[in-house]
């Protein structure tokens, strides 16, 4: 007795054509993982030769004493970047929920409330640091850096949401835009106008390139939403980092918050160029 086999070739190919596809999904996932990284390593040098040159043209450009202004600016939008930002973006790469869509429209309300509250403590400390450092011409620039936290409010986090599946690619394009962008705006600006109030505007301008291109390349739309089932583990995840953010300001600007008081802004300005030769 013979047995009849079923011998449809197409059965056979199944498994075959599956494993094929397979591994072409995971060599995709592995090219665009590597064009991430490189996108990523580019935008970190990118990020660092423009930091470094932008400080050279502007020291060149303005003179020591508004340099000194200049730092001025850089430390109070420090302060306030390391006191309120609470590590929100890393919480969502790392965090379990992080890939939860109410966790980033969480974490996308957090950003803009506190970026409000930036811009309104600004308008409040302008007086106090025009007066804290004898340079009434400060309370101006101190309000015109507002416009940097009022656009970065609006960030797209989808950007740091890719991270998670090692996604670098977004964040390395975010950086080569944001840090061009401020180079060219502060230096023309500085070149026009011979003041301090050109890191003001190049501040605002890295917001801008920052929340377009995050726009630009999210997979997810912009959404903002509360959600009190994850709030608990972000306020335990954030509140550490918030002290953290306090003693390390201390740590790395406290020197040039005190020479800017006791010795005055032209000293600041000069001592800033120097640690800018030390650090390079």
């Amino acid at each position: 007795m013979v047995t009849a086999w079923n011998t449809d070739p197409r059965e056979k190919l199944i498994p075959q054509n599956f494993a094929f596809e397979t591994e072409m999904e995971e060599n995709s996932e592995q090219s665009s993982t590597r064009t991430g990284m490189k996108a990523f390593f580019v935008g970190s040098v990118v990020s660092l030769a423009s930091a470094l040159l932008r400080y050279v043209l502007l020291a060149r450009i303005l003179g020591p004493d508004q340099l000194g202004l200049a730092a001025i600016l850089i430390l109070t939008s420090s302060f306030l970047e390391l006191i309120t930002e609470g590590g929100i973006a890393t919480y969502l790469i790392q965090s379990h929920d992080g890939d939860n869509p109410k966790v980033q429209a969480m974490v996308q309300l957090i950003n803009l409330v506190r970026c409000a509250l930036m811009t309104a403590a600004l308008f409040a400390l302008a007086r106090p640091l025009a007066a804290f450092y004898a340079r009434p011409e400060l309370a101006d620039g101190v309000r015109w850096l507002a416009l940097s936290p009022v656009i970065y409010g609006f960030l797209h986090y989808d950007v740091k949401r890719l991270q998670r599946t090692h996604d670098f690619g977004p964040e390395g394009w975010m950086m080569i835009g944001s840090e061009t962008l401020a180079l060219a705006a502060s230096v023309i600006l500085a070149a026009i106008t011979h003041s301090f109030y050109a890191v003001a505007f190049g501040l605002a301008g890295r917001s801008l390139a920052m929340v377009l291109v995050s726009h630009a390349l999210a997979k997810r739309p912009f959404h903002l939403g509360f959600a009190p089932a994850y709030w608990g583990s972000l306020r335990r995840y954030s509140w550490p980092l918030i002290a953290d953010g306090l003693v390390v300001f201390i740590g790395q600007q406290g020197d040039r918050l005190l020479i800017g008081k006791l010795l005055g802004v032209r000293e600041l300005g000069i001592y800033a160029a120097l640690l800018l030769l030390i650090y390079y």
